[in-house]
Formats: structure tokens, C-alpha cells, sequence
């Protein structure tokens, strides 16, 4: 197999997994906000602060989009918006205890569920997908150095 035809083949299975996690996790467990503004509370927590700018271009919203989910998220004291110190024109987006509450228990379904389906798996089993986990995740960030 030509080495184009194995990095697409990488690729789509990579895809097929995310889609794989998301259909049977987080789809089954109905996220408490509009997948939008859970979308952008999960890009805020892997920032801690960020610019609204920042978070609308990392999910590829417009900034139209972005200003009315924030807008329902600080109405709703999920998170949290200060100046920038660094730029004053800017404003940093954080979660508030709220928020971080939101996220953790939406955590907390999605362990409750995979451990609910981890129990049905053999011993070998789970140390594939223990060994399988570990090196997927070394792989990738592998990808990305720091």
C-alpha cells in the first residue's frame, strides 16, 4: 500500500474512533448545554483563560456565533470574562465554579459509562485496551512535542 493510501487509511480510522467515542459516550449521555457551548467550556477548561477571539478561532465559529455563546454562558455564571492585562481591548474568558461543576459531572457520566461497559470485558481485554489507550496516547503526543 502506497504510503498516501496508509496515512489516509490512518486517518479515517482515527476519525471512525473519535466518532466511535462520541456516538457511544457523550451522545449517550446528554450533555446539559447546547453542544456549541459545551464545545466552547471544554476549549476554555484546556486553556484555563482565553481570548474570546482564540476560543472562536480554535472551534472555527464566527465571531458573531461566539459573542451570543458567551453571551448565554456569562448570563447563565458558567464562565467568567475579564480584561486582558497584557491587551486592554482584549477580554479572557474562565470558567467559573459553575462551569467547572458542568464539565465534571458530564466527566463523571462518561466514566460511569465506560466503567459500566468495562466490566463486561475480560481481563485480556482490558489490558489490551489499557496497552491500546497508553500507546494511542503516546503516539499523538508524540505528534505535537511541547
Amino acid at each position: 500500500m502506497p504510503a498516501d493510501a496508509k496515512e489516509t487509511d490512518l486517518s479515517s480510522q482515527f476519525i471512525e474512533m473519535l466518532m466511535t467515542i462520541h456516538n457511544n459516550f457523550y451522545r449517550q449521555t446528554q450533555i446539559p448545554l447546547p453542544l456549541t457551548q459545551f464545545a466552547v467550556l471544554v476549549a476554555v477548561r484546556s486553556e484555563a483563560k482565553a481570548s474570546i477571539t482564540q476560543i472562536a478561532e480554535n472551534l472555527r465559529v464566527s465571531k458573531q456565533q461566539m459573542t451570543a455563546i458567551m453571551d448565554k454562558l456569562l448570563a447563565a455564571g458558567i464562565v467568567a470574562k475579564e480584561k486582558d492585562p497584557s491587551d486592554r481591548r482584549c477580554c479572557l474568558v474562565s470558567l467559573t465554579p459553575k462551569g467547572e461543576a458542568v464539565l465534571a459531572e458530564q466527566d463523571e457520566k462518561v466514566k460511569t459509562r465506560l466503567n459500566e461497559r468495562l466490566a463486561a470485558l475480560s481481563s485480556d481485554q482490558l489490558e489490551t485496551f489499557r496497552q491500546s489507550l497508553t500507546t494511542v496516547t503516546q503516539t499523538i503526543d508524540s505528534m505535537f512535542p511541547a
